[in-house]
């Protein structure tokens, strides 16, 4: 099954959508904190996480997105500057 993200997106209320990028961000950390363990390093799953957490970060209000960037360990989730450096890492582990 493959979601518009997007076109759901539109759907929801600002709430719902802050709901949904705290539970992708969830998940994208626990995909992290596995591929950690396996030295798979930022793999598929990751990677599309990372993709959706990004679109549902630009719906949300401006207000709220640097509200979330004030958060360094969100920030580094979101600005997608994360490939290639030890920082997803040492999220994971956390």
């Amino acid at each position: 099954m493959r979601a518009d993200i997007q076109h759901l997106i539109s759907r929801m209320s600002e709430l719902e959508t802050v709901d949904t990028f705290n539970a992708i961000e969830r998940h994208l950390l626990g995909e992290l904190q596995q591929s950690s363990t396996t030295e798979a390093g930022f793999d598929a799953a990751s990677s599309k996480l990372s993709g959706v957490l990004q679109a549902v970060f630009n719906v949300l209000p401006k207000d709220v997105q640097q509200l979330m960037l004030m958060n360094p360990e969100r920030a580094v989730l979101v600005q997608g500057n994360h490939e290639g450096t030890g920082l997803l890492n040492d999220l994971a582990a956390r």
